[in-house]
């Protein structure tokens, strides 16, 4: 018995005169069609999924890890602090002079020794102290978002499809409980977030990131897009930041340079670069 699907044909007659009849060509079943399979399950974006998810955790781990307690530090020691005479010789039982009094509150002046390793601040005092913690909350925001995102684009693409989507909400949800657990346990035991509860609690919403591409992203190609950009923005803050670190003297004398500054601008956007041509293909 043939197992073919059944070839159905049509024929047209034309009303107009002097022409004759014209079949249309025989089209077949739809049954017989091969089933178009959707981007996000084939093998092409899981890949591409799984890579974006491990941008994404070393990005995560980069930022919180290894950057955060070097901008912490060089917060604590660069920024100048402006310094109360007044309230120092109350501290200290010392009784200033009438005519010193005038001068008791001085424009703020660098508190860290001058250091060989780090350029000369060419800012003033009242500058640098607003420009060096600015410059560093800035980073840390768009960097965290530019990974959350790729972590997003990674979720949507390995978890797209209707079974698999089924174990992101899982992951989004033990996400949330255990984000939400952590929280309450740190608070009620200690009272405050220590910075490595941050930094714990971050790679926590890597995981949600992930979950929540998966229920959202249908098949990942705009989370991609978006993905790039935010990585492009804050590649773009990665090299101010340096400048501006250099200018308050705040980032080493090799690092304020035009090629490092490059390098790392270039080493922070480099997979949004290959992430948005590769996404088209979704």
């Amino acid at each position: 018995m043939s197992t073919q699907a059944p070839v159905e044909v049509q024929v047209v007659f034309d009303a107009s005169k002097g022409r004759g009849r014209r079949a249309v060509r025989p089209s077949t079943s739809p049954k017989s069609r091969p089933p178009v399979r959707a981007g996000s399950s084939g093998l092409f974006a899981v890949f591409l999924g799984l890579f974006s998810i491990v941008v994404s955790s070393g990005l995560y781990y980069a930022t919180w890890w290894q950057a955060d307690p070097e901008i912490y530090f060089r917060l604590m020691t660069k920024t100048p602090v402006a310094v109360d005479m007044d309230a120092a010789a109350l501290m200290f039982g010392i009784k200033m002079p009438p005519a010193s009094k005038a001068k008791s509150t001085p424009s703020p002046e660098p508190s860290a020794s001058v250091d060989s390793d780090f350029p000369t601040a060419k800012w003033d005092g009242r500058m640098t102290q607003i420009a060096i913690p600015a410059t560093a909350y800035t980073w840390l925001t768009t960097s965290s978002v530019s990974y959350l995102l790729v972590a997003m684009a990674g979720g949507a693409m390995v978890l797209g499809g209707a079974v698999r989507r089924k174990i992101g909400v899982v992951v989004l949800a033990l996400s949330i409980l255990g984000l939400g657990g952590g929280a309450y346990y740190v608070y009620s035991e200690f009272g405050w977030y220590r910075p490595s509860d941050l930094r714990y609690g971050m790679g926590i919403l890597v995981l949600l990131a992930i979950g929540l591409g998966s229920v959202v992203g249908r098949g990942g190609r705009r989370l991609a897009r978006f993905a790039t950009l935010s990585l492009i923005l804050a590649a773009a803050v990665t090299g101010a930041g340096l400048y501006v670190g250099g200018q308050c003297g705040a980032v080493k004398v090799e690092h304020f340079t035009l090629p490092f500054i490059a390098t790392a601008f270039a080493i922070h956007a480099a997979w949004g670069m290959i992430m948005f041509p590769l996404s088209k293909r979704l």
